[in-house]
């Protein structure tokens, strides 16, 4: 085993390749798409790939439940149903 005294470890590297993004070319690509599923020119495979933009898949997903709010809606009845059962308690000792 080597003994380092003075060794200075180097900083990671954070390297993301640029990527090019244009909405024109995605609006076209999609037009492009949902035209040829209308008159019936895909293939299946391609029906099967098919999906709205990001924006309407954001929108849709947000009317359902998360997972956190399932989570919290059942950290609450939990809690109700506690009480309850500890209300339920105290009353029964309270009044025998």
């Amino acid at each position: 085993m080597k003994l380092k005294f003075f060794h200075i470890p180097k900083p990671r590297q954070f390297d993301v390749p640029p990527r090019f993004h244009d909405p024109e070319q995605e609006e076209r690509d999609l037009r492009e798409r949902r035209i040829k599923q209308e008159l019936g020119m895909t293939s299946e495979e391609e029906k099967m790939n098919y999906a709205a933009g990001i924006k309407g898949q954001m929108r849709r997903g947000a009317k359902g439940l998360t997972i956190a709010s399932q989570h919290r809606r059942k950290s609450n009845t939990r809690v109700v149903v506690i009480a309850l059962i500890l209300a339920g308690l105290l009353y029964f000792f309270l009044n025998f």
